[in-house]
C-alpha cells in the first residue's frame, strides 16, 4: 500500500487538472489556507474525496469529504471539504441537502477565501430546486392499456388521443403533464398491476382499462391506492359501485334505458309506457331494466314489459305482444342490441316496421341501434326517439384540426371513435387537473358540471357514472340531434 507522501504525489496532477476545470465551469477549487493545524490523515482522505469526483463518483466523493470536515479539531481542510461535500450533493441532485450544507458553512465561516465560491454554488442549487419542484409538480396522467396484438389497433388509437389532448396542454415546450404508461396485458392480474405501479409513480388520475373485466379488477386497486381512475369506455356497473375514486366516461347500459325514460315521462309526458326487452340477450335485458326502473321511479304507467326470445322475434312483434297491447302505450322502448352493428340496425329497423303496422303507432324509444334506420313515406306515421353516447358529427374547426392533428401522429391513419373517447376523456380529466381552485380531484369531477368534447359528453354530477348523452330524432325527413 503506498504511504501518505506517495499518494499525495499521484493526486497532485488529477487535483489540479479538476482545479482547472472546475474553474472553468465557474466553480473554483482554490484551496485556502487558515491559521489553523494540518492534519495529515484528512489530507489523504481529501485527496482520495477529489480523486472519486474526479471520476463521477459523487456518493464515494461525498463520504470522503464528509469524514475530512468531520474531523476535529478544525484544520487546514475543514473549509475545502465543506465546499466540495456541496459540489458532490450539487452533481448528485441533491439540491435540497446541497443547500442545507452550505448554509451551514456560510454562518459557521463567514470569512472564508471560500464564501464566494459557496454563494455561486448555493444560487446554482436553488434554481435547480426550483426546477426540481416545478417538474415534480407537473401533473402525470398515468395511462393503462392492453399491448397485445388483437387489441393494439384499439389501444394505439385510444393512446394518440390522449396524446393530442396532452400536447395541447403542453403547448410550445412546456411540461405541465407527463404520460406515464403501463400495459396492463389483457388481464385482470395485468391490469391489477398496471394500475399498483401507476400509483407508485405517483400519478394523478389515470385512464384505463379498456374493458370491464380488466377494469372490474382495475379498480379495486385504484380504490385501495387513493388514485383517481376514468374508465373511458367499459360499461359494467360493477367497475364503480361502491367505489369513491372511479370513474366510468361511457355511461353504462342500464343509465342509457333510464335516461330515455326521464326524456319520456318528464319531457315529453309520454305518461304510459312499454317495454319489449330479448329475454336472452343480456344487454338488452339491462337497457329494459334501467328504462323500467326509472319508469317506476318517476311514477309512469308501465302497461306492459314483454319479452321476445330470440333475434328474429323482433321481426314478428305484433304477432308475439299482440297489436292491442303494443298500442296501449303511448310510448315504447325497444330495447333492441346485437353484438354487430349492422346487425343491430337491421333488427331495429324491423321492429320499427312491426310497429308501423298500428293504426297509431307509439312513440318509438331505442338505442343507438336506431340510428341507421332510414324512413320511407310508408313510414311517415312512425316517430322515433334514441339515445346515444357518441356524436362526432361537428364540422367545426376544432374536429377539423383534431384529425388533421391524429393524421400527423399516426402516421394517416384516420380518427375513428376510439380516438376521440380518448381525447374527449384526457382533456376533460387535465382540464381538471390542471385547476386546482378545489384541492379534491374527486370533488372538482363532481362539480364540473357538463363537458362537451369533439365526440362524447361527460358529466359527474349524479355520481361516478357518466350521464351525459344525445338525443335523436328520426323521421322521414331525415334523422336530426335534439339535444
Amino acid at each position: 500500500m503506498l504511504g501518505p507522501s506517495r499518494v499525495l504525489r499521484a493526486r497532485a496532477v488529477r487535483r489540479a487538472a479538476l482545479v482547472v476545470a472546475l474553474a472553468a465551469g465557474g466553480i473554483h477549487a482554490v484551496l485556502a489556507q487558515y491559521a489553523v493545524p494540518a492534519d495529515e490523515a484528512a489530507a489523504v482522505l481529501f485527496e482520495e474525496g477529489l480523486a472519486a469526483f474526479e471520476d463521477a463518483d459523487y456518493r464515494r466523493a461525498l463520504d470522503y469529504f464528509e469524514r475530512v470536515y468531520e474531523r476535529r479539531p478544525v484544520h487546514t481542510r475543514t473549509t475545502a471539504a465543506l465546499v466540495m461535500a456541496g459540489k458532490a450533493l450539487y452533481r448528485s441532485g441533491e439540491y435540497a441537502r446541497c443547500l442545507d450544507l452550505l448554509r451551514d458553512f456560510e454562518r459557521q465561516y463567514p470569512a472564508s477565501r471560500y464564501g464566494s465560491e459557496a454563494g455561486r454554488l448555493r444560487v446554482y442549487a436553488e434554481v435547480q430546486l426550483e426546477h426540481a419542484e416545478a417538474r415534480r409538480a407537473a401533473v402525470k396522467l398515468g395511462v393503462a392499456l392492453p399491448m397485445n396484438p388483437e387489441d393494439r389497433a384499439v389501444t394505439q388509437a385510444m393512446f394518440n388521443g390522449i396524446r393530442l389532448a396532452v400536447r395541447e396542454r403542453n403547448g410550445a415546450g412546456d411540461d405541465l403533464v407527463r404520460l406515464v404508461f403501463h400495459d396492463t396485458e389483457h388481464s385482470v392480474q395485468g391490469a391489477r398491476r398496471a394500475v399498483s405501479a401507476l400509483a407508485d409513480q405517483g400519478v394523478d388520475a389515470i385512464i384505463g382499462p379498456l374493458y370491464s373485466e380488466e377494469a372490474v379488477g382495475a379498480a379495486a386497486e385504484a380504490e385501495r391506492n387513493s388514485v383517481v381512475m376514468v374508465a373511458p369506455l367499459a360499461t359494467e356497473a360493477e367497475i364503480t359501485a361502491g367505489r369513491r375514486y372511479v370513474f366510468q366516461a361511457n355511461p353504462t347500459i342500464a343509465r342509457r334505458g333510464a335516461y330515455l325514460a326521464r326524456w319520456a315521462v318528464e319531457e315529453r309526458g309520454l305518461a304510459k309506457v312499454g317495454i319489449v326487452a330479448d329475454r336472452n340477450d343480456e344487454l338488452s335485458s339491462e337497457m329494459a331494466e334501467g328504462f323500467y326502473r326509472e319508469s317506476v321511479r318517476i311514477g309512469a304507467d308501465v302497461v306492459y314489459y314483454a319479452r321476445v326470445y330470440s333475434p328474429p322475434d323482433w321481426s314478428r312483434l305484433t304477432a308475439l305482444v299482440g297489436p292491442e297491447v303494443l298500442g296501449a302505450a303511448d310510448a315504447v322502448f325497444l330495447a333492441v342490441h346485437a353484438d354487430r352493428d349492422r346487425e343491430a340496425r337491421r333488427l331495429a329497423a324491423e321492429a320499427v316496421r312491426q310497429l308501423a303496422t298500428l293504426e297509431q303507432p307509439p312513440h318509438l324509444l331505442g338505442s343507438e341501434a336506431f340510428g341507421g334506420i332510414s324512413l320511407e313515406n310508408a313510414l311517415r306515421n312512425v316517430e322515433i326517439t334514441y339515445v346515444d353516447t357518441y356524436d362526432a358529427t361537428d364540422t367545426g374547426m376544432d374536429l377539423r384540426r383534431f384529425e388533421r392533428r391524429f393524421r400527423e401522429i399516426s402516421r394517416g391513419d384516420e380518427p375513428g371513435r376510439v380516438a376521440l373517447v380518448g381525447y374527449d376523456v384526457a382533456g376533460f380529466l387535465l382540464n381538471l387537473l390542471l385547476d386546482d381552485s378545489i384541492p379534491s380531484l374527486i370533488r372538482r369531477l363532481e362539480q364540473a358540471g357538463p363537458y362537451q368534447g369533439l365526440g362524447t359528453r361527460m358529466d359527474f354530477t349524479g355520481g361516478q357514472r357518466n350521464e351525459a348523452m344525445f338525443l335523436y330524432h328520426v323521421s322521414v325527413e331525415g334523422t336530426r340531434r335534439a339535444r
